[in-house]
């Protein structure tokens, strides 16, 4: 098991640094995985007080319901796991110095011994307990932790976690956001009175959170009794700024210090200026068009490969995003270990979507509806709209909040939508949570298909220990998918973070996940 875990994440996951990350100061964190330096020991004057920035809100703060990495980047701040990913990309200790497997489904952790959570409760045995089997009980984190048969105290620091049948990733998913450890005499409170736990999320990360003012930023603070050491950002603040330019605009007036992901628009202009640095990496993000498979016409396959054909995903690439990506071909990012390299079903063909609207009963086309969140989103969807006219398929784009655009394909009200989804880490969790009949809704599934052959497969493959046959299945699993063209995935952004010139020990994971928790700022 053991052996399969290094293997799949060895090839999967590549730690980089967007700035050099100075250790020579004293308040670091053993937390947070060492830095080497990019870019030589900064000088000047350190501040700590750092503001971060991003277009969308977020959606969470109660870990089992974080469906979004906006959240899930925040909450990574604020709550420990059991485990989590280093940048050699294995699975270390994090609030368990140490774990066994006695057998294939028992896994037996001794927890650390004095973690504080940051009301200065001690952490226990009963409080992980409680916060995986809540985990496993919510519709949301389910998928990830279904196969949990029993989570039990054994003493105050020692947990045992029993899964249904051997399950390969079960150390991954409790890597991930959702299996954030909570106190459980907290959320007890809170819920007995009727209330929704997350408007002041108590954990035991680096930070707390101090405000939130939803649709404009949330502020969190450096939590001095962290078991880890001091981290050293003493406050992060995230802003939401849903215009792309007034982003950009901010950073250069000095009102930001970072934004994840400039638009490509802007890219050289950051780049030019001496105040200012951009750092790029490919992301793993997959952004994809999902299309209503219950829904009339896109119940019909042909209807749904016709308007794959009929997009030109390279010109996407060039003028949406000047060049700074790549044209996805596959549910899976190009950096997954079990990416076919070879497959491209769905080159653009005019005449192929023609063909296929033919056999769909649509010669003549139709209209569709789909529903966006963002101002990028939406060019990209008139670029498509252009693509559409070929096929007489008349696209309206209707924008929405992220959060919005999550409630409504949920519950199966659209036509089509425009999202991403990053994992580069964990195969079972994209199919399974994206494909399998049993998420469909809230579960995952958006795009409510329901194929037994593909729900089998990916039930056979959680389960194999095998790390050679998994990955087979998980190759025949990416073109029984594609087959199904309820995916119609379209790029996988180059990333260009911005920042000032100063900013040090921003991380960055290549699977996706940032940790902002040592980031600081050198002025002159």
């Amino acid at each position: 098991m053991k052996r399969l875990l290094a293997l799949i994440l060895a090839m999967i996951m590549v730690f980089a640094l967007f700035s050099g990350c100075n250790k020579s100061e004293e308040n670091t964190t053993a937390a947070s995985g060492d830095s080497q330096s990019s870019s030589g020991t900064p000088s000047g004057k350190m501040r700590t007080d750092i503001i971060i920035c991003d277009g969308f809100d977020i959606v969470t703060f109660d870990p089992p319901e974080i469906t979004d990495v906006y959240s899930g980047m925040t909450a990574q701040l604020i709550y420990d796991r059991l485990v989590r990913l280093d940048e050699n990309a294995e699975v270390i200790p994090m609030l368990a110095e140490s774990w066994e497997m006695p057998s294939d489904t028992e896994y037996v952790f001794k927890l650390r011994e004095g973690v504080k959570f940051h009301n200065g409760d001690e952490m226990k045995a009963s409080d992980v307990v409680f916060s995986l089997l809540r985990a496993r009980d919510n519709p949301k984190s389910y998928t990830a932790f279904e196969m949990v048969e029993n989570v039990e105290a054994i003493d105050d620091y020692t947990v045992k976690l029993t899964t249904k049948e051997p399950f390969a990733p079960m150390l991954l998913k409790l890597c991930g956001s959702n299996a954030g450890i909570l106190s459980e005499k907290v959320v007890t409170e809170v819920e007995s009175k009727g209330e929704a736990y997350g408007a002041n999320p108590i954990g035991t990360g680096c930070m707390t959170m101090t405000t939130y003012k939803p649709n404009d930023h949330v502020l969190m603070t450096r939590f001095d009794d962290y078991w880890g050491g001091l981290v050293r950002a003493t406050t992060i603040t995230r802003r939401v700024i849903p215009e792309e330019s007034s982003r950009t605009i901010a950073l250069e007036n000095g009102e930001v210090d970072y934004i994840d992901s400039l638009p490509s628009v802007d890219v050289e202009r950051v780049r030019s200026n001496p105040d200012l640095k951009a750092v790029d990496m490919l992301s793993s993000s997959v952004a994809y068009i999902g299309l209503n498979v219950e829904r009339e016409p896109f119940n019909n396959k042909d209807i749904r490969k016709a308007l794959h054909y009929a997009i030109n995903k390279q010109n996407i690439v060039d003028v949406q995003f000047e060049g700074l990506g790549i044209a996805s071909t596959s549910i899976f990012p190009s950096i997954m270990y079990c990416f076919d390299k070879d497959l491209d079903m769905y080159p653009m063909d005019v005449e192929k979507a023609k063909e296929h609207m033919v056999l769909g009963g649509y010669p003549d086309g139709f209209s569709m509806k789909i529903i966006v969140s963002s101002e990028l989103r939406s060019r990209i969807c008139q670029l498509i709209q252009q693509d559409y006219k070929a096929i007489n398929v008349e696209l309206d784009i209707e924008m929405a909040e992220f959060g919005t655009v999550l409630d409504l394909t949920s519950r199966g009200e659209f036509d089509a939508f425009l999202l991403g989804w990053s994992n580069a880490t964990d195969p079972d969790s994209t199919v399974m949570s994206n494909f399998h009949s049993s998420k469909i809704g809230g579960g995952g599934n958006r795009v409510r298909l329901n194929n037994p052959e593909i729900d089998a497969l990916i039930d056979k493959a959680r389960s194999t220990l095998d790390e050679d046959k998994r990955t087979e299945m998980y190759m025949q699993l990416q073109t029984m998918i594609m087959d199904e063209c309820a995916w119609i995935p379209l790029v996988q952004q180059t990333y260009v973070a911005g920042m000032l010139k100063g900013v040090d020990c921003v991380e960055m994971y290549e699977a996706g996940g940032r940790y902002y928790g040592n980031m600081v700022v050198y002025e002159d």
